[in-house]
């Protein structure tokens, strides 16, 4: 891997992401979530959140620098140029409802993403937060992006194999559906961890 995406996963994946996003994500003032909470100011971090959370860069796949992906048919095309972080699989409504079960979603700085083919790309505006990718041609589920953020998430399996990753947790379980169980072997977070 080349410095400069070693460089560019620490800042963005490593422990200093703190530095990159200063202030809460919720009330956008100067203190962290943490020191929102210690203050006891009474919210909670957005569901679109876990895109900002702290990875630990001994899992990040370094496999390849270059990662392709598409929808079914092909109308979308995108690479990346970078490392992709650990998938987080998602449980909560929007997502069931977007993909018909969970989602499982691997996140990139936008700096190292491409779109090579996007005639059939749609964004829906899913909350106030954060919108959705998806191909209005064959209906697959791409992307999910927060409005006031620089990262995206990429649906796994949109991913072209080998993409050298694994689910590393699961969040939102407590909005999960009631037809299937999760491996108990992976971190579980009832919000978004």
């Amino acid at each position: 891997m080349s410095l400069k995406y070693g460089l560019l996963g620490l800042l963005l994946f490593g422990s200093v992401t703190s530095l990159l996003l200063p202030g809460c994500a919720v009330c956008k003032s100067s203190d962290t979530i943490e020191q929102c909470r210690t203050k006891e100011r009474n919210h909670s971090q957005p569901a679109w959140s876990f895109l900002l959370a702290t990875t630990d860069l001994a899992t990040l796949d370094r496999s390849s620098d270059l990662h392709t992906g598409h929808c079914l048919c092909g109308g979308v095309e995108y690479e990346i140029r970078g490392p992709l972080a650990p998938v987080t699989a998602c449980h909560c409504g929007q997502c069931r409802r977007t993909s018909g079960h969970h989602v499982a979603m691997t996140s990139v700085p936008e700096a190292v993403f491409t779109l090579k083919s996007s005639d059939t790309l749609r964004w829906y505006r899913s909350s106030d937060a954060a919108e959705r990718g998806f191909c209005d041609h064959c209906g697959g589920n791409l992307f999910w992006r927060a409005v006031a953020g620089n990262t995206i998430s990429i649906t796994a399996g949109t991913l072209d194999a080998p993409t050298g990753l694994a689910i590393a947790k699961h969040i939102y379980v407590d909005d999960k559906g009631d037809y299937y169980d999760i491996d108990a072997t992976v971190a579980q977070f009832p919000g978004n961890g």
